[in-house]
């Protein structure tokens, strides 16, 4: 692949029409697919335009250079049939429904949980009938420690029309015809420091209508808001 003056990319096939080289004409970084004798891939591999390994993956095994040094990904299905990705003595799994929507993602370091997040899904109509629209969010430090619970609510589109935290309404989302967003009613007020960065922001309560209030209801502070 080229432009009118240099060569943005390369590609190198074997006999069986499978990629085993690509390199990257603006990085100079150059990938190595390799294969079995009957055609499966066994790994890959990236090399920096130094020559530096810079990532390996092998099946559900990825290790990435950082700082000069490996740090191997790993992921995979659990014996309950829950997806996994593990970094060192981190790891993350996904549990799903029936219907393969997540419901639960928890975090652990050395086999102890840290974090979890619930996900609830909106029913339509009957209490039979459901959809992919989440309803409700939970937010817990190790398994007891609630930190925050936000709710959500759709119109007959299926559009996001308000969202809640602590059944405190934050936000009301309004469409046209076309189910384009025309109003988001979330209402904040900044603060800035003398070099124009935010250093509070204040969120003001929403009375029934999604109109702003006088009542402030959280005021953060922080560099990364």
């Amino acid at each position: 692949m080229i432009n009118n003056t240099s060569t943005l990319a390369t590609y190198i096939y074997n006999k069986k029409g499978q990629i085993t080289k690509f390199i990257d004409g603006k990085l100079g970084e150059t990938t190595e697919y390799c294969y079995d004798c009957h055609g499966n891939a066994l790994y890959k591999y990236l090399v920096s335009s130094d020559g530096e390994l810079l990532r390996v993956v092998d099946g559900n095994t990825e290790k990435t250079a950082v700082n000069g040094s490996m740090r191997t990904i790993t992921s995979g299905t659990d014996e309950d049939g829950n997806s996994y990705v593990k970094n060192g003595k981190a790891k993350i799994t996904t549990d799903t429904d029936d219907f393969g929507r997540t419901t639960k993602v928890t975090t652990k370091v050395d086999d102890s949980p840290k974090f979890n997040v619930f996900y609830n899904y909106a029913n339509v109509g009957e209490t039979n009938r459901t959809t992919n629209n989440i309803h409700e969010i939970i937010y817990k430090i190790g398994n007891y420690n609630e930190i925050l619970k936000c709710k959500y609510a759709y119109d007959a589109n299926g559009n996001v029309s308000g969202r809640w935290e602590y059944n405190v309404r934050m936000a009301r989302y309004i469409y046209d015809s076309l189910n384009q967003i025309t109003e988001n009613w979330s209402y904040n007020t900044y603060e800035y420091d003398d070099g124009g960065n935010i250093v509070r922001k204040s969120t003001q309560r929403l009375d029934y209508s999604g109109n702003p209030t006088e009542s402030v209801i959280r005021n953060t502070q922080s560099l990364f808001i």
